[in-house]
């Protein structure tokens, strides 16, 4: 079976991660791997338009967030095994996800500006 190919719909939920902070990277190999659900890194680099580098870094960074899980895959004789990763989230739990961290982020920045009124008093 192929593999998808990030399409402009896809891209366009590319775009609105990378609006909210994701690594356009990142976020081309998670929707890529969200739609294709199992993917070696050669599949992710060509499917994702990304260069073997960027990938090996986005599956780094996609591993710690928990949103994939990767394993090896021996080949017959000698060389490096191929590594597959597979989607652990989908993209309910990505923007619940998301939704969550801006949520803080926000309740922390209105913090700081009432710190910030606090201290304004003081000068006045």
């Amino acid at each position: 079976m192929d593999k998808p190919v990030l399409e402009k719909r896809d891209m366009q939920y590319v775009g609105i991660l990378t609006n909210l902070g994701i690594k356009r990277h990142v976020a081309k190999a998670a929707v890529f791997l969200i739609r294709a659900r199992s993917a070696t890194s050669r599949e992710v680099e060509l499917g994702a338009d990304l260069r073997q580098p960027e990938v090996s870094i986005a599956m780094k960074e996609l591993k710690v967030l928990g949103w994939i899980m990767e394993k090896e895959i021996k080949k017959k004789g000698k060389g490096r095994p191929l590594k597959s990763y597979d989607a652990n989230v989908g993209f309910t739990q990505i923007v619940n996800w998301l939704e969550s961290e801006k949520t803080k982020e926000c309740d922390e920045r209105r913090y700081e500006i009432e710190r910030l009124k606090d201290l304004t008093k003081q000068f006045e």
